[in-house]
């Protein structure tokens, strides 16, 4: 007999924010999952991490201008360990994981 706890690691989740940027350059985004992950700037897919894996990391680099932006992360969880974790950097700022206060609603 199948119960819900069968399923408890087994997930697909999208996460939506406006993201502040407060200089022009070209930014190097770090999308770290297990399993499957994608980030979108401006609805442009900016790294493809798709399929199950364990956790590692994959970058994309997209050139963003000085104003709000949109983010969209997808994930999915398809069993065993699980982790999500996104940071960026600029030629003007060192890798960080991207700070609360530049999400906007």
């Amino acid at each position: 007999m199948n119960t819900l706890k069968n399923y408890a690691d087994k997930f697909a989740v999208e996460f939506t924010s406006n993201i502040m940027i407060d200089s022009e350059d070209i930014y190097t985004f770090y999308l770290m999952s297990n399993d499957g992950s994608k980030l979108f700037i401006d609805d442009k897919l900016v790294i493809n991490f798709d399929g199950m894996h364990g956790f590692s990391t994959k970058t994309g680099k997209i050139k963003l201008t000085k104003g709000i932006h949109k983010i969209r992360i997808e994930y999915f969880q398809a069993g065993g360990g699980l982790g999500l974790e996104v940071s960026f950097e600029s030629g003007k700022m060192e890798r960080q994981k991207i700070p609360s206060e530049i999400l906007l609603r």
